[in-house]
C-alpha cells in the first residue's frame, strides 16, 4: 500500500460500512503515565495532609483494562458499554448513547450526564471510537507504513505514527502511535500509544462484525 492510499483509507472508514458491532479490550499503565507526566513537568504531587486527616486515594492508580461493547450505525449513532478494573478490581461500569450532536452517558449508579436541552452543545465519546474513525489523526500525524499483517483473520497494514510538531496528540503521551488498520473497512484493529519505543497503553480488537442489524433501542436516549 502506497501513502495515499493510506491516507484515503483512514478518511473513509465511516463510509466503508453500515454498521459495525465490535469488541474492544484497552490496558492503560496509569502509574507509567503519572512518571511522564512528572517528567514533562505537567504534573505536581498534591499539597501534604496531617495523618489525623487522612490520605490522598491512590487506588485509581494502576493498571487499568477496560472492555468495550461497540454498536456503530454510520455515520452519527454510537453506543458503548464499558467494564474497567484496576489491578483487576474496583469494577465499574460506564454506558453512553450518541445521536449526532446530542450524548448521554451513565457511570455506574451515578447521575446521567447529557447536553440535550442545553444551549452549549458540547460533545462527548469514548476513547474506543477512534478505532472506528480514525480520521481525526490525519491533521496531527505522519506516517510510515511496516508492512501488510493480520488481526482476527482480517487482512491489514502495519502504521507507525509520529506527531506534528504544534498539533493536539491523542492522550497526553501519543508522540508516537502503533496501529494496524483494516485494509477493506478502513478501522483500527489494534492502536497503541508509545513512549521511548514501550507500550504505554493499547486498545485492540476482541471481535468485529460489520453491516449486520442494529436494534434502533439501542440508540434510545438514557434515561
Amino acid at each position: 500500500m502506497e501513502l495515499p492510499a493510506l491516507l484515503e483509507l483512514l478518511y473513509s472508514a465511516t463510509d466503508r460500512s453500515r454498521t459495525v458491532c465490535a469488541t474492544v479490550h484497552r490496558v492503560t499503565d496509569q502509574a507509567r503515565e503519572l512518571d511522564l507526566l512528572k517528567a514533562r513537568g505537567l504534573y505536581r504531587d498534591p499539597p501534604q495532609i496531617p495523618p489525623e486527616e487522612g490520605s490522598w486515594d491512590q487506588s485509581s492508580i494502576g493498571i487499568i483494562e477496560a472492555t468495550t461493547r461497540l454498536w456503530a450505525v454510520r455515520p452519527q449513532r454510537l453506543r458503548w458499554e464499558t467494564t474497567f478494573t484496576v489491578d483487576g478490581m474496583n469494577e465499574r461500569t460506564s454506558v453512553g448513547v450518541k445521536d449526532r450532536e446530542l450524548f448521554w452517558q451513565h457511570l455506574g449508579d451515578g447521575e446521567i450526564h447529557t447536553n440535550e436541552g442545553r444551549e452549549d452543545k458540547s460533545t462527548m465519546t469514548t476513547a474506543e471510537e477512534l478505532l472506528l474513525d480514525p480520521s481525526s489523526l490525519l491533521g496531527s500525524y505522519r506516517f510510515e507504513i511496516r508492512g501488510a499483517t493480520s488481526l482476527l483473520d482480517r487482512a491489514g497494514w502495519s502504521v507507525a505514527g509520529s506527531r506534528r510538531v504544534g498539533v493536539h496528540a491523542v492522550g497526553n503521551f501519543s508522540d508516537e502511535l502503533a496501529f494496524v488498520v483494516d485494509e477493506q473497512r478502513g478501522v483500527l484493529l489494534r492502536v497503541a500509544a508509545v513512549v521511548d519505543d514501550e507500550e504505554l497503553s493499547h486498545s485492540e480488537m476482541l471481535e468485529v462484525a460489520f453491516d449486520e442489524d442494529v436494534a434502533p433501542d439501542l440508540f434510545r436516549p438514557l434515561r
